[in-house]
């Protein structure tokens, strides 16, 4: 099968997965990192892109009904069009920090629009679930059934659709930035250089929001772990 279509197909299931009541949580980047690099046969760099996309968002906690991106198409899209761009570099690691960073924007890119998606979706549902209740009241229970299982098929076809279209057209404008501009520039280093920054605007943002001290302290403990594993 085609890479794209698998990891595009393999992202819908994700999505259903994220959004029903399964709960098996393998669709959080970290996780679908893996999966993702494992299809591409490249699991390490796929659970690395997942995991860094995991950790940009451990400080967020969704209260009140708060929305929050989708972080399973993003995380997928960030790991496959990595995997794929270092697949094609063939291992160069000075192009390998442009691809990661530009890899990353992408799934931010993704997520954001997501969100805002499913934002308009949410208000649309309760039409279709109000209807499935009107059936299952009257003894129809397996046209709502149906009329349930429609939702999970949305989320399939969702996902298959963005992640096929992005990740196709993200992969060639990454091959193409990487040829045009100068490589060194994205080079690895620079990412462990941000990570100071990161960290006093975490700390700063600590402040203001004191209920997310444990998820601070949980990824400060992950980049601290990783950087031990490094040496």
């Amino acid at each position: 099968m085609n890479p794209l279509i698998a990891v595009s197909v393999l992202g819908g299931v994700l999505a259903v997965e994220s959004r029903s009541s399964i709960a098996l949580m393998i669709s959080q980047p970290i996780c679908a990192g893996w999966i993702m690099g494992s299809v591409l046969g490249e699991a390490a760099d796929g659970f690395m892109a997942g995991a860094l996309f995991q950790m940009m968002f451990l400080g967020m906690v969704t209260l009140r009904g708060g929305r929050k991106p989708d972080l399973v198409l993003g995380g997928v899209t960030a790991s496959c069009l990595y995997v794929m761009a270092r697949l094609e570099l063939g291992g160069d690691p000075a192009a390998g920090g442009i691809a990661l960073v530009c890899s990353l924007l992408f799934g931010l890119a993704v997520a954001v629009f997501g969100d805002l998606y499913y934002s308009r979706w949410e208000r649309k549902t309760w039409r279709l679930s109000r209807l499935a209740l009107k059936f299952v009241a009257r003894g129809d229970v397996w046209m709502g059934e149906v009329l349930f299982a429609s939702t999970l098929l949305f989320h399939f076809l969702f996902g298959f659709v963005v992640l096929c279209g992005i990740i196709y057209s993200g992969h060639h404008m990454i091959s193409f930035l990487i040829e045009t501009v100068n490589a060194d520039v994205g080079s690895p280093e620079l990412l462990f250089s941000l990570i100071p920054f990161i960290g006093i605007a975490s700390l700063v943002k600590l402040h203001f929001v004191r209920s997310r001290v444990v998820w601070f302290c949980a990824g400060f403990l992950s980049v601290f772990v990783f950087f031990l594993s490094r040496g």
